[in-house]
């Protein structure tokens, strides 16, 4: 890793170092600065044509509050414009696209009035840049950063198009407007904002589900099919959360089969979903060859989390800690008050508990041991593999070997570690020269291994999962395995990331229960060749399921069930 040395607008020398880099694209790299916490600096790849002079005075006039903006010019020492510093936002900021998916917004409490703030920011924010003479083009969901908080943030500013600066024209499939050609304007701004728009409180982009005769984005958007107009060939995904007709939603109809073009106004007086009745079962029942056991039913689950013998369901108020030993038999064992901690995490046979920077391990409610020789930084980050959690402070990583537990002791390992080049994508990653990795359990041990994408999201069991990247302008959903050090791409494409169960039936192989609508597929680790489908009319394609001995656990809105085959 080498250091070297760039100029800024003032003539003054920036040292930078290959080490620090933090995340790469197709158009450059982002690196850390030395002695500056709050700026990083976008270094353009040799072959990229970068901004140039006017387009970055011409930013210059956007609110800093809410685009992120170059601020200062970085020059080689032939005075060729090699990048620029901006803004380091935070890690509490994460892709718009998050809370497009209702688990998320369950497990971080983000409701309706938090996704009306966002969409009044997003309403004015594209309103300022229009008045000052630039059209954003790529408005998708991963250049819109927001917090839970409801701030705001719009990065990749410098492929704007200004006055003096031509978009590339590289816009991504989801929000590009076929229906005119696809080039970029004013007007294309505001279908793609319309569609950011509509993901966000549905939960389903406004041209998915299946279509019999007309397949594609493309060609729903062109022939004005969304997803709902009645339309016989049409088939609508069950996690769609329909508006009820009126001012805002007549906006969305107006954008998409009447085929006009303007800035949708959020109005929050006339918004409301329409309300939709699922059938329940009030007690174990029978649906063909499925046994389905209610849980939990009526109540605001956050997350649920299970392992081979134990799971954890979170709600408001409780954690409610579930033994399953045996097949059909899930039994509530305890209920820990959640105002007294901070966090849970389970192994295959223990539970342990976090209060501030301190970890005590839950023999029983009336035996909980304080961890004495391991604590948490005040600021760090945290994900559990199988047996082991990983946890990210400032400057370093510790290992906690949790089933390692002896008399107030763990095991752990400590390492130094880059922090600011992990994210938290669903798992851990993190950048090492220019090679993005990600972590997972080989049985007692973490390794590290490299990804031939750039990754989005994922999600991951064991040595399987799915991973979302960008390709070409489209997303790509697939499903990966991990053998050895090795990570192996499905060739196939997914329609979307799911929260699937994983059941391990040998080292390194088992079966995937996938959610989908009205079914759950039942592929084999091994090619994720589906090998059987187990139908179940409570089952959408955002429904998260779980394995345990009991069977498979599915939470879906505010109920939890058991599911068993006969």
């Amino acid at each position: 890793m080498a250091q070297f040395t760039l100029f800024h607008s003032q003539n003054q020398p920036v040292k930078l170092n290959d080490a620090n880099e933090i995340h790469r694209g197709g158009e450059g790299r982002i690196l850390t600065i030395s002695g500056d916490s709050k700026r990083v600096a976008k270094i353009y790849h040799p072959h990229i044509q970068g901004i140039t002079k006017k387009t970055f005075r011409e930013l210059q006039k956007l609110k800093k509050s809410i685009f992120v903006i170059p601020q200062l010019l970085l020059f080689d020492r032939q005075q060729k414009i090699a990048g620029f510093i901006m803004e380091y936002l935070p890690k509490e900021f994460v892709p718009l696209s998050a809370l497009f998916s209702k688990n998320y917004c369950s497990r971080h409490q983000i409701g309706t009035k938090t996704k009306q703030k966002i969409a009044i920011k997003l309403i004015e924010t594209l309103k300022y840049a229009h008045q000052n003479g630039i059209v954003i083009g790529d408005f998708n969901q991963y250049n819109v950063l927001v917090t839970h908080r409801a701030e705001v943030r719009l990065i990749d500013t410098d492929s704007f198009q200004t006055p003096e600066n031509q978009h590339s024209g590289l816009v991504l499939e989801d929000i590009r407007d076929y229906l005119y050609g696809g080039k970029i304007s004013r007007n294309a701004d505001y279908f793609a904002l319309s569609v950011l728009l509509f993901y966000l409180f549905t939960h389903t982009h406004p041209f998915k589900g299946i279509h019999k005769t007309v397949k594609g984005l493309k060609n729903r958007m062109i022939q004005r099919i969304p997803i709902f107009k009645k339309d016989p060939d049409l088939k609508v995904p069950k996690c769609y959360l329909p508006m009820k007709t009126g001012g805002f939603f007549a906006q969305f109809e107006r954008h998409y089969i009447a085929g006009e073009r303007f800035l949708i106004s959020m109005l929050s007086a006339d918004y409301q979903y329409i309300s939709t009745k699922i059938q329940i079962p009030v007690q174990k029942i029978t649906r063909g060859e499925l046994q389905i056991k209610p849980i939990l039913e009526n109540t605001q689950v956050q997350e649920l989390y299970f392992t081979q013998h134990l799971g954890v369901l979170y709600t408001a108020d409780n954690y409610l800690i579930f033994s399953g030993k045996q097949k059909g038999q899930l039994i509530e064992q305890d209920r820990i008050s959640r105002k007294n901690w901070d966090d849970i995490y389970l192994t295959g046979e223990r539970i342990f508990l976090r209060r501030a920077e301190k970890l005590f391990f839950y023999q029983s409610s009336t035996e909980i041991i304080e961890i004495r020789n391991f604590k948490f930084e005040k600021e760090f980050d945290a994900q559990l593999y199988g047996n082991v959690l990983l946890v990210l402070g400032a400057q370093t990583m510790t290992w906690l070997y949790l089933d390692d537990y002896y008399k107030q002791t763990i095991k752990s390992k400590r390492t130094e570690v880059f922090s600011p080049a992990f994210r938290i994508t669903g798992s851990f990653s993190f950048n090492s020269g220019g090679v993005m990795r990600i972590f997972y359990n080989t049985g007692g041990e973490i390794a590290g291994v490299k990804l031939p994408v750039a990754v989005k999201q994922i999600q991951q069991k064991a040595n399987v999962g799915m991973v979302q990247y960008i390709e070409n302008q489209k997303v790509i959903n697939k499903y990966f395995r991990i053998d050895g050090l090795k990570f192996q791409l499905q060739s196939e494409n997914l329609d979307e990331i799911s929260d699937f169960a994983y059941l391990p039936s040998s080292k390194n192989l088992g079966y995937i229960f996938e959610p989908a609508d009205n079914k759950t597929l039942v592929k084999r680790s091994l090619d994720f060749t589906e090998v059987s489908q187990i139908d179940c009319d409570l089952v959408t394609a955002q429904s998260k399921l779980q394995s345990n001995r009991a069977g498979i656990i599915l939470w879906e809105n505010e109920r939890v069930y058991l599911l068993n085959k006969n």
